[in-house]
This record gives C-alpha cells, structure tokens and sequence, in this order.
C-alpha cells in the first residue's frame, strides 16, 4: 500500500482519503426532521388561514359580499354558525349579531346553521342575543346538514313565529342536556358497601351512584 501512495505521488497524482458515508440513521432523522417541520408550517399556515376567516385583525367579524346589488341602500346579513359552539367562535358569532343590530342598513337576518351543538352557556348567550335582535329585525334561520343540541337551541332564537327551514337530510333535534348516571346501588349492598357522604345541599350528591335516585 505504501508503494502504490509512494508511486502516485511520484507520478504527480493527487491522494485524497475517501470520507465515510453518512449513517442511515442519522439520514433517516434528518429527514423526518425536515418532513415535520413542513408538516407544522403547512399547519401552522392552515389555522391562521382558518381563524383568520372568523376575525378581522382588530377582533371584529368580516363583511363579503355574497348576492344582490352590491350598491343597494338596504342588505340581508347572513350570520354563519359552523362547527362546534364554543370560544372563540362565540365571541365571533356574538360580534356579527352586534353588528347586525347596529348597522341601519341591515333590514333581515339569515342565521345559517351547521352546528352540532357545544356549551350549553354559549349557547344560551347566543340564544338571548338572537332573542334581542328578533325584536328590531326579522330572523330566518337556515339548517344546513347538523343543527342538534346547541345548533338547535339557538335556531330557536327565531321565535315561534320565526320561519326555519331545514334541508330534507339535516339531522336536528337532540335539545337539552344530558348527564350519565349509574346506579350501583344494588351491587353496593351485596359487598357490604355504604355511601354516606358529607353534604351542604339537598342535590349535591345527586350522581352518587351507590345509592337510588329520589
């Protein structure tokens, strides 16, 4: 070996050590690294593509023309309640019936509804604010696919004499709340276990569940 080196460089050729190539593993995270970091920008990008659509940068809800005379003195707001009712999407919600209340121009409201529900003390809010606008402009709600729970709740700020319309597959209905409760009551008394909790209120263990509802 040291004579072929010695023969090279006699010859004037030049010598280089080959360097070692980089370990599959140390490839494989490089790669992921750079596949996650893509993943996070694109979804990074995505949810303020998303948010952006609800809020303006001061906070307050976004105005587009959809149909009509662009130019008219008098318009129909369309107030749009999607996906699950809960923050941020209520103060959203609430700022568009605020602005719908304020502006003269608005003469109707289109309350568009594709809810599944959500909060039950969002939905009140939204419920109570419809309730207040009903009084100064009428209402008439619009079920998309889903209006259950909350979504249907807060149609219901129509008013009994508001026109809902619901398209022929909508699944709606569902209103209330509900809270699981299991009676374990008769299992307790076949091991020898007794419930006796330590109480303020009358209805403060109402989900106790080794003991039968009254």
């Amino acid at each position: 070996m040291q004579e072929e080196q010695a023969s090279a460089e006699t010859s004037g050729e030049k010598v280089t050590k080959s360097s070692s190539p980089t370990p599959p593993a140390r490839r494989w995270m490089t790669r992921s690294l750079v596949v996650l970091l893509m993943i996070s920008v694109l979804f990074n990008l995505g949810f303020y593509a998303w948010y952006k659509e609800y809020f303006t940068i001061a906070g307050g809800p976004t105005e587009q023309f959809e149909t009509g005379d662009q130019f008219a003195a008098d318009k129909i707001a369309i107030i749009s309640i999607t996906g699950t009712i809960m923050p941020p999407f209520t103060e959203r919600i609430l700022e568009s019936i605020k602005a719908a209340a304020e502006d003269d121009r608005v003469k109707g409201i289109l309350l568009e509804i594709d809810s599944p529900g959500g909060l039950v003390a969002d939905s009140h809010q939204i419920y109570h604010r419809l309730v207040e606008l009903r009084k100064k402009k009428p209402i008439v709600v619009s079920m998309k696919r889903m209006a259950a729970s909350g979504g249907y709740y807060v149609a219901m700020g129509a008013g009994e004499k508001g026109v809902i319309f619901a398209e022929p597959t909508t699944w709606t209905g569902s209103l209330g709340v509900i809270i699981p409760r299991f009676d374990l009551s008769g299992l307790a008394d076949k091991v020898g276990v007794v419930s006796d909790p330590l109480k303020t209120g009358e209805f403060k263990d109402a989900l106790n569940p080794f003991r039968e509802m009254t």
